[in-house]
């Protein structure tokens, strides 16, 4: 005999969340089947490769974070300089997410474009990295 969960919770057992699909119905595309998880835009992109996370701006992140916070410590001595290098740090991490972008969308067509080759679950896949880049970059 199946409870509801209502009786499940008043007995403190974990109620399993209803699963949802993330991609509209009208784009003809199917979610993942129960069990794989959706892809996460939180900090990374999924490479399509099994969709295990990729960080945005790769290894350098981690350097290009303690550049800036050593701008925002030097402020205090040298007000101008810590504007400048701002500014020439901001210009070169969109340098590098631009071209980390480009790879990954250049990666991503390459992936499908072989007709005769591309299953409708190869194409899925496909739309599915597609799907954690953009989210991720809405989401920014």
């Amino acid at each position: 005999m199946a409870e509801n969960d209502a009786d499940a919770a008043a007995r403190g057992a974990a109620i399993e969340p209803e699963e949802t699909s993330v991609i509209p119905a009208d784009t003809g595309v199917t979610a993942e089947p129960p069990g794989v998880p959706a892809a996460s835009p939180a900090s990374s992109v999924a490479t399509g490769a099994g969709d295990a996370p990729e960080p945005l701006l790769g290894t350098a992140g981690p350097q290009l974070h303690s550049r800036w916070q050593q701008v925002l410590a030097s402020f205090v001595d040298d007000p101008r300089g810590a504007v400048r290098e701002a500014d020439a740090l901001l210009e070169e991490t969109t340098a590098l997410l631009t071209s980390r972008l480009d790879e990954r969308r250049k990666t991503l067509h390459d992936a499908w474009q072989d007709e005769a080759g591309s299953s409708t679950e190869d194409l899925r896949l496909a739309l599915r990295s597609y799907r954690g880049v953009i989210q991720h970059l809405l989401e920014a």
